[in-house]
């Protein structure tokens, strides 16, 4: 056989990895800051790539001040080092989707509404002691969000298809921006756009892609290899960054 194949020259596959955003301010005014525990994961993961001397060719960044912040620190860990690390991107269609304004705009009406949320809504707000806190928010709001996805929660923010639209649509961007081969791309963003690329990779329905993203960890890594629009999956929600599972955290 001829030609660059039987020279052993195939191109080299690209490899996209999404960064979940670090730990941001839960239930703090602000929640768009990272918090002490988020600044530490994220000094873990530039660390890390920095002795495995990892090379960036782009980095995007969804429009969250969580989402720059992360990038940000890493960026000081490389230049920390005096490694390159490249300009940062803005891509607002890895912005992440808009539930939680649901919760603080209509909640309790929907609560009164969908069958179930009700239930969920007392316990989220019953709840005293600071895990049963979050835990009893993420049932609620993972109740919430499989409405969302439905179209059952109304019209008041982008709904499931245009907010998949979006993230595809940003996805294709990153993928014509990098059609050479061999590119190494890393994008900081929120589990929505994390869990809508996934669905662009397995080809797996809605409820299967939201119930898969909802275990990403903060400041974790999913890498996927491409090549034109072939994309497939090498790693989902690790942190190899992290030894000490004390640091791992879901909000």
């Amino acid at each position: 056989m001829d030609g660059p194949a039987a020279a052993g020259l195939q191109p080299r596959m690209s490899i996209l990895t999404l960064v979940r955003h670090a730990q941001a301010s839960f239930f703090a005014e602000d929640y768009d800051q990272l918090s002490e525990q988020g600044e530490r994961q994220s000094v873990a993961l530039g660390s890390y790539w920095v002795a495995q001397d990892r090379v960036f060719d782009e980095v995007y960044i969804g429009p969250r001040a969580r989402h720059q912040q992360t990038a940000e620190i890493i960026g000081s860990c490389y230049q920390a080092a005096g490694k390159k690390w490249p300009t940062l991107t803005l891509l607002d269609q890895f912005d992440e989707h808009h539930v939680d304004e649901l919760v603080r705009m209509e909640g309790e009406t929907l609560a009164n509404d969908l069958p179930g949320l009700e239930e969920l809504a007392n316990g989220f707000r019953d709840a005293r002691d600071p895990a049963e806190k979050q835990r009893s928010f993420q049932l609620f709001f993972e109740a919430l969000a499989a409405y969302w996805v439905d179209g059952e929660t109304g019209h008041q923010i982008e709904s499931w298809e245009e907010f998949r639209s979006r993230v595809l649509n940003g996805l294709d961007n990153i993928i014509s921006a990098n059609s050479q081969s061999g590119r190494t791309v890393a994008v900081f963003t929120s589990v929505g756009p994390i869990t809508v690329t996934l669905q662009r990779v397995l080809q797996c329905p809605d409820k299967l892609a939201l119930a898969t993203g909802w275990r990403t960890w903060n400041c974790s890594l999913t890498e996927i290899v491409f090549s034109g629009q072939r994309l497939t999956l090498d790693r989902f929600n690790a942190l190899p960054h992290l030894t000490d599972q004390s640091q791992w955290t879901y909000r």
